[in-house]
């Protein structure tokens, strides 16, 4: 028995040993590798599409949450642009009220004791005839 050689069950095994295969066996090697990958694959894909379904309903609770946000925020500028408006409204009208007050009150000082619908005549004679 040579250096490199060892003894397996009364078979010499060896440097010089020759190994073969059958066709059989060969396919079943690769069926089997075969077999382990596209079930790797099939249980990658599986996750994968797990994982998109997991985000893109993620993403819409994002979505519905950010546009109810933002339709908050402009409810809130809106209603403070009104009340603002409303209170210019009002403004206004006090200003003009104030405004009628200081006009009856010069009116009074001028000597002026006519209303603002009270009509003004003239006791002057209009007539053309010529006075003597």
């Amino acid at each position: 028995m040579a250096d490199k050689e060892i003894e397996i069950n009364g078979r010499k095994i060896g440097e010089n040993t020759k190994v073969t295969l059958s066709l059989s066996m060969i396919s079943w090697i690769i069926g089997i590798l075969l077999f382990i990958i596209s079930s790797l694959a099939t249980v990658g894909y599986l996750d994968i599409k797990s994982d998109v379904k997991n985000q893109k309903s993620l993403l819409e609770k994002e979505k519905t949450e950010y546009k109810e946000e933002i339709r908050g925020i402009l409810q809130k500028e809106l209603r403070y642009e009104r009340e603002r408006r409303e209170k210019i409204t009002e403004d206004i009208g006090e200003i003009k009220g104030d405004i009628k007050v200081i006009l009856e009150k010069t009116r009074n000082l001028e000597g002026d004791h006519t209303g603002y619908n009270t009509p003004v005549f003239s006791t002057q004679d209009t007539s053309s005839a010529p006075r003597n």
